[in-house]
C-alpha cells in the first residue's frame, strides 16, 4: 500500500476539524441551550431568514459525525467514501465562517485527480 497524496491527509485533517466543530457546536446549543458564539455568521443568517437557530443542534451534531463515517469509507476506499466525504463538504458550505473555507478545501481536495486515482486504487469490498 502506497502512501496516500497529500490531498487526502488535507481531506482528513478538514474534516476531522469540521466534524469536532460542528458536533461541540451541537451539543453545545442542546446542553446549555445557548451559543458558543452567538455572533457566529450562520447564526446570523438564521435569525434574518426568521429560524429558530437552536433547531440546527442537531444536524450539526449529525453531520459532524457524519464526516467520521465519510472519512472513514475513503480511507477504506470503499465505493461511496468519496461520495460521502462531498456530500458532507457540500452541507459543510453552510456552516458559514471557517466552516465554509475548510468545506471548501476539502472539496476542492477531493477532486484532484490525484485523490480520484487513490480512492479508487484497490478498492476494499465488504463480499471479499
Amino acid at each position: 500500500m502506497r502512501r496516500p497524496p497529500l490531498s487526502i491527509v488535507t481531506i482528513t485533517v478538514v474534516g476531522l476539524i469540521l466534524a469536532v466543530m460542528m458536533t461541540w457546536e451541537g451539543f453545545f446549543i442542546r446542553i446549555f441551550n445557548e451559543f458558543q458564539a452567538p455572533t457566529a455568521l450562520w447564526i446570523e443568517g438564521v435569525l434574518k431568514l426568521g429560524f429558530n437557530p437552536s433547531g440546527f443542534a442537531w444536524p450539526w451534531i449529525v453531520l459532524g459525525i457524519s464526516w467520521i463515517g465519510a472519512l472513514a469509507g475513503m480511507w477504506l476506499r470503499l465505493s461511496w467514501g468519496k461520495g460521502a466525504v462531498m456530500i458532507c463538504g457540500v452541507l459543510s458550505l453552510f456552516y458559514v465562517g471557517v466552516g465554509t473555507v475548510l468545506a471548501l478545501i476539502a472539496l476542492v481536495c477531493v477532486s484532484f485527480p490525484i485523490s480520484k486515482q487513490w480512492m479508487s486504487e484497490g478498492n476494499a469490498s465488504v463480499t471479499e
